[in-house]
């Protein structure tokens, strides 16, 4: 009990010491407000520590099963600063890729389209342009005086121009851009 207040002291649960100090490594090793340097996720429980150049596995083994944040804080005091060229923080996913993916972050893969996918939009774009602007030049429409109507029977034009190629893009057995090709 306290003696001013009456109130009973609470001791922190040994749950909340291995929280505050996981909170106060990532804190460190982060230098600053943890978060992920891959993908920049902040949500303290979804961030985890990572040897920069590989080997926790073997590190964790060889301290008999040790949990990371304490190998880190062990290597902090014997140091007397926060060994940050050995550890950084990343969110689990990120971790998990650069450890399964073969050493690449699922979230730094590009999408990469097929040059036959890139070839197909730049037909329908040069179709599409081509016949609106052939009808826009035939009308013989003055720029400045444009209404919705003249819009409409563009895109119209357009579009109607474009739905062969999407027809024989969706056709499997056509080999220039069936879908199984």
């Amino acid at each position: 009990m306290s003696p001013t207040t009456g109130t009973r002291l609470c001791m922190p649960t040994p749950a909340e010491i291995r929280a505050r100090h996981r909170m106060e490594t990532l804190i460190g090793i982060a230098g600053g407000k943890p978060v992920c340097v891959c993908c920049g996720e902040r949500r303290v429980w979804a961030l985890v520590f990572d040897h920069i150049h590989g080997g926790g596995h073997a590190h964790r083994k060889s301290a008999g099963g040790t949990p990371t944040y304490r190998l880190i804080r062990a290597e902090k005091r014997k140091l007397g600063y926060w060994p940050q060229h050995r550890y950084q923080v990343l969110c689990a996913l990120c971790n998990h890729g650069r450890r399964i993916g073969l050493g690449s972050c699922p979230h730094s893969e590009e999408v990469s389209m097929s040059t036959q996918f890139i070839n197909a939009v730049k037909s329908y774009v040069k179709v599409f342009s081509a016949t609106v602007l052939g009808l826009f030049l035939s009308n013989g429409a003055d720029v400045f005086a444009v209404d919705f109507a003249d819009v409409r029977t563009w895109l119209s034009a357009g579009i109607a121009s474009i739905l062969p190629l999407i027809i024989t893009a969706l056709d499997p057995n056509d080999e220039r851009f069936g879908v199984n090709s």
